[in-house]
């Protein structure tokens, strides 16, 4: 999944943290946690978050990724 700054309407030169959790579904125990600093250049045409790569358990399941 990539996500585009400009198409979620973050300020440019502004520094943001973007934290991915996997929980198992109708859970609240975060299973793995993923957190990332980013700042939006001033051209943001194009622009993406950088990636972020969170494990999925090898355990069959359902699970949300909370972003």
């Amino acid at each position: 999944m990539n996500v585009q700054p400009y198409a979620i309407g973050l300020q440019p030169n502004n520094q943001y943290q973007l934290d991915v959790n996997v929980l198992p579904y109708r859970s609240s125990d975060v299973i793995n946690t993923q957190s990332i600093s980013f700042k939006p250049a001033e051209n943001q045409v194009g622009d993406t978050i950088p990636n972020v790569t969170v494990p999925i358990p090898h355990k069959p399941g359902i699970y949300n990724i909370d972003v």
